[in-house]
């Protein structure tokens, strides 16, 4: 196996993704990493990513994350939004936050040519064990069309 494979099989093995260590395995499974990585090795590391998952994320995406959601919810001043994208089950969910998992990524390409664009699919969950699925769209989706600012499972 190659080096590359073995450094993300490292990653994906220790069980805590960072910001920059989910946005490189985006890359490198999305195919816009040039590397010497095979089309077996690249299946393999996806396989066992989708194994091992839920996967634990750093506090500090965990601020940001909760940040970017209460953003969606409420405006500057704490005024609930009209356009909140959140139920009711999801709004309860977020009152009694516990955490966050990156439960997996998720292929909202067509997979034409083998181009993918993977996103990340995070888990919200609530101290009773209560959850939701949700997957983040950037303001380049937003722009292409996208009217909904994220996918809610």
């Amino acid at each position: 196996m190659s080096k590359i494979f073995e450094k993300y099989k490292t990653i994906i093995l220790n069980d805590t993704f960072t910001e920059s260590s989910i946005s490189s395995f985006r890359s490198l499974m999305n195919g816009y990493k040039r590397t010497n990585l095979t089309d077996e090795e690249k299946i393999t590391l996806f396989y066992i990513f989708e194994e091992y998952a839920p996967y634990s994320i750093t506090p500090e995406q965990t601020t940001k994350g909760l940040d970017w959601l209460f953003n969606l919810r409420f405006t500057a001043r704490g005024k609930e939004r009209k356009n909140n994208p959140f139920g009711y089950r999801e709004q309860s969910i977020l009152d009694d936050f516990d955490r966050f998992e990156l439960a997996g990524l998720y292929d909202d390409s067509a997979g034409y040519n083998g181009f993918h664009n993977f996103k990340p699919l995070y888990k919200v969950i609530a101290s009773d064990g209560g959850s939701f699925e949700y997957i983040p769209y950037t303001r380049a989706d937003l722009i292409s069309g996208q009217i909904k600012p994220l996918i809610i499972w």
